[in-house]
C-alpha cells in the first residue's frame, strides 16, 4: 500500500541529533530576514549552518540534487503569526523543530494545517505559521532545484518502500 502524498506537508520520521543542533543554534549570531519590496520580516531570524559532513549526510540520505542550503530559523512570537508568504527562491524544504516538540505552532496553508516535529514542506505554496506562543527554532534544509513532489518521492522510495520491501 502506497502512502498518500499530501500536497503541502509530509511529516517524516528521520531523526537528527536535535540536542546538538539546538546547542549549535544558540551559538550563532542571528541575521534579520528581508523580503524584496517588503523589507524586514518581523519575528524571523536565521543563522547559516553548513558543516560539510552534515551537508553530505543530508544530501546522501535525501537524494538531494542541485543547490540547497542549511540554516537555523528562529521564529519569535511577537505577533504570534508569521504571515502568509512563499519562501524566497526555494521549491521545498526539510524542517526539523529542534527546541522542543511542536505543540505551540501550526504550519498553515490555504487548504490545510499541519503540526510536525520533522517534515518535508512545499515552500512554493503560500503558507504561514500560527499560534507561536514560544520561540520556535528550526533546522531547515532549503532546496532550490527540487520540487516538493520530487523530494517526497525520493524520500518515500528510500525510506518507506525499503522498510516494507527490504532488498534480499
Amino acid at each position: 500500500m502506497q502512502q498518500k502524498l499530501d500536497k503541502n506537508c509530509l511529516p517524516i520520521n528521520f531523526d537528527l541529533d536535535t540536542e546538538y543542533l539546538y546547542n549549535e543554534a544558540l551559538k550563532r549570531p542571528r541575521k534579520v530576514f528581508y523580503y524584496p519590496k517588503i523589507g524586514k520580516v518581523e519575528g524571523y531570524h536565521y543563522a547559516p549552518f553548513e558543516p560539510q559532513w552534515l551537508k553530505e549526510y543530508i544530501q546522501r540520505n535525501f537524494n538531494i540534487r542541485g543547490r540547497f542550503n542549511m540554516k537555523f530559523v528562529f521564529l519569535t512570537p511577537g505577533n504570534k503569526v508569521l504571515n502568509w508568504h512563499v519562501d524566497k527562491g526555494t521549491k521545498c524544504a526539510i524542517n526539523w523543530v529542534i527546541n522542543k516538540p511542536l505543540t505551540d505552532a501550526v504550519l498553515e496553508y490555504r487548504d490545510s494545517k499541519h503540526i510536525y516535529k520533522a517534515a518535508i514542506v512545499n515552500t512554493e505554496k503560500e503558507h504561514r505559521v500560527t499560534k507561536l506562543e514560544f520561540e520556535r527554532i528550526l533546522f531547515k534544509v532549503s532546496c532550490f532545484d527540487m520540487t516538493y513532489e520530487e523530494l517526497c518521492t525520493k524520500y518515500s522510495t528510500q525510506f518507506i518502500s525499503s522498510v516494507k520491501n527490504p532488498k534480499k
